[in-house]
């Protein structure tokens, strides 16, 4: 199973669990509900599906790595009680409460989830001492002498012998009491992820001639050497802010992140050209429609006569410009749906407040903001994006405040006039966002129209164009007549696959 799958079965769990009758009851008793165990290779993701699938049941998220526990935080500390027994007193030992549990209803109490996911990762990496508290746990759904509280579902993770020394097999009496779901590394799958977070179009269109280099491990060898998502995810960031910063990149650099020398040298080289080809087509400038036609046919002559690998680098420098741009209109159009969220509470706020000037308004009303956002990052119900983008909305509403200074809108009404005006600039600066990325696209498809036409190369243009799915939306939305073209081919390249399969299978 690929993680997209394992998330999707994760969420339809967690929907089975948490479902209850008429009478308010859960309809699996906690009894038959299995604890969900991930087995999988290290980077591919496993924790971040789990928070994902919270966040789509809209249910709470306690994540613990068991390997950075004692027994003592797991199970709780001891302590002596004195108890009657038969008429007679016994000094008995009992114990706190773990931490993990703690956790739990600490996160309830915090957030107002009562149901939610447990998830402990590295769970088949525990310590000796941990080893028989984890089969409790996982046999019993309990740490110590405290359940885990009805309404949350236990998810675990692992990693397979081969990758992890330190690996405990389980017993068929705890096995039987699971649902085992093991994964494997896919590259179309992630893929898919990477488009839609900007992963660098050097690391995609390297992968995409190379998919057998996206995930590596031996450790057959003296020297242990592995190539992981996470390690190509995270090259990406630096990649991306290294160049923003105009900060050279080694060799050094790749093997820091691709522990894998042959795949580290191999990568740089192919990011070397990556650079030379977006410095040689100008890219950005034939997206923003800057060149001049002499320089513009000149660019066309020169992807017709380069072979295939450069056209498809040149292919995903086109495809991250246009989505970078697309993006950008989307988080732009997030940003602003947070924005109107916030002024319209904020008018709520000021109608329990009229008397005040409109700048003390605001000011308390964002203290009160900032409050609540503090409560959600430390219960994490917040992902770094949205914490992002509530922070932007926070510096926006300050900037508004200097506005109804500026102009002495100080009652009321005249103050959120003035917030109103400044929301609709933001508007139209959201439309500007969306032009700009409608006329990329059509620059984009203009310049293949006019060098290598409909051909593979164009096909895969249009299938990672459409493998975001906020590029999906933005077509919707803003249809390009120029693209139609191309995903009219992709779609007649899907039915002519669909056909040799059933052709073939109609021969076997």
């Amino acid at each position: 199973m690929n993680i997209k799958q394992a998330k999707e079965e994760i969420i339809r769990t967690v929907r089975a669990y948490t479902a209850k009758d008429s009478s308010g009851c859960y309809k699996i008793p906690s009894s038959r509900q299995r604890p969900i165990l991930l087995i999988g290779p290290p980077g591919i993701g496993k924790t971040a599906v789990m928070e994902q699938a919270a966040r789509a049941c809209g249910v709470g998220f306690v994540s613990y790595t068991i390997t950075h526990h004692t027994r003592q935080s797991a199970i709780g500390l001891p302590r002596l009680l004195t108890r009657t027994f038969a008429g007679e007193e016994y000094t008995v030992t009992e114990y706190t409460m773990s931490e993990i549990v703690a956790s739990i209803y600490h996160c309830m109490e915090e957030s107002g989830f009562q149901e939610g996911i447990l998830f402990i990762d590295e769970i088949n990496c525990a310590s000796e001492t941990l080893a028989p508290v984890m089969l409790q746990f996982l046999q019993n759904k309990q740490f110590g002498n405290h359940k885990i509280p009805r309404g949350w579902v236990i998810t675990a993770a692992g990693n397979p012998e081969e990758y992890n020394k330190s690996v405990r097999t389980f017993d068929i009496a705890t096995l039987d009491r699971v649902r085992k779901i093991t994964i494997d590394a896919d590259f179309s799958i992630w893929k898919e992820y990477a488009l839609e977070n900007q992963v660098h179009g050097a690391i995609l269109s390297y992968l995409e001639a190379r998919p057998q280099n996206f995930y590596q491990v031996q450790t057959a060898q003296a020297d242990t050497s592995f190539v992981t998502a996470r390690g190509w995810e995270d090259l990406s960031w630096l990649l991306l802010e290294y160049e923003e910063l105009k900060v050279p990149v080694d060799d050094a650099l790749m093997e820091q992140y691709l522990q894998d020398k042959e795949i580290a040298a191999d990568f740089y080289g192919w990011y070397q050209l990556y650079r030379k080809y977006d410095r040689s087509y100008q890219t950005a400038d034939i997206l923003a429609g800057s060149l001049s036609p002499e320089e513009q046919k000149r660019q066309q002559n020169l992807l017709l006569q380069a072979p295939f690998p450069e056209r498809l680098a040149v292919v995903s420098l086109f495809v991250s410009g246009l989505n970078a741009r697309i993006s950008a209109f989307c988080e732009k159009r997030s940003q602003l749906a947070l924005l109107h969220a916030m002024i319209s509470s904020f008018r709520t706020f000021q109608k329990r407040q009229p008397k005040l000037p409109v700048t003390q308004q605001l000011s308390e009303f964002l203290r009160q903001e900032k409050k609540r956002l503090t409560i959600k990052l430390e219960n994490g119900l917040i992902t770094e994006q949205d914490e992002t983008r509530t922070r932007h909305g926070f510096e926006i509403l300050g900037q508004f405040s200097y506005r109804c200074m500026e102009q002495r809108a100080l009652d009321t009404e005249q103050g959120f006039a003035v917030i109103k005006n400044g929301y609709q600039e933001e508007l139209r600066s959201l439309e500007a966002l969306a032009d700009e990325a409608d006329k990329a696209l059509e620059n984009a498809c203009t310049y293949f129209d006019h060098s290598i036409g409909l051909c593979a190369e164009t096909g895969i243009f249009a299938a990672s164009i459409l493998q975001n799915a906020e590029n999906v939306r933005f077509l919707a939305e803003h249809p390009c007549a120029c693209f139609l073209n191309y995903q009219k081919m992709l779609l007649l390249d899907q039915k002519q696959e669909e056909l040799m399969k059933k052709i073939d299978a109609l021969q076997l």
